[in-house]
Order: C-alpha cells, then sequence, then structure tokens
C-alpha cells in the first residue's frame, strides 16, 4: 500500500464497511440505510503531484500536515 499512502486516493464501486467503527457486524440492510454502495468492483484511483497537499485531524479538532507539495511532512 506504499503507493497509495504516498498520494491522494479515492475509489469507486463497493464500499468497505469494516472502514467504519461497528460496520463488521451491519446487515445489508443497516449498510444500505446509511448509503454505503454495494458493488462486484471496488477501483482505486491515485492523484498527486508537487500541488497535493494532505492534512489530518485528530479527534481534538489538531490539525496534522501529512503531505506538502507532493512531499511527506511527518
Amino acid at each position: 500500500l506504499f503507493d497509495e499512502n504516498a498520494s491522494c486516493h479515492f475509489a469507486i464501486g463497493n464500499a468497505y464497511s469494516e472502514n467504519i467503527k461497528g460496520g463488521a457486524e451491519f446487515s445489508d440492510e443497516d449498510k444500505k440505510k446509511i448509503g454505503m454502495n454495494n458493488s462486484i468492483i471496488h477501483v482505486d484511483f491515485m492523484v498527486g503531484g508537487p500541488e497535493l497537499s494532505v492534512i489530518g485531524v485528530k479527534k481534538d479538532g489538531t490539525q496534522v500536515q501529512i503531505l506538502k507539495n507532493g512531499n511527506w511532512a511527518i
């Protein structure tokens, strides 16, 4: 996953419920209620470059620069 972690990525297709707290126990109906996509495919797209900046936000609201100008900042 180094390529995904060194760029910004998004995906279309099947959603992964294990990425949501408690999601591993969701029924198909629970997933549908919250708008999770159910598909036989999942495709990742990576984007990046010198203009890319990624800022993470901690639970307390503190911001942490992850990528700055396309380079690791941590």
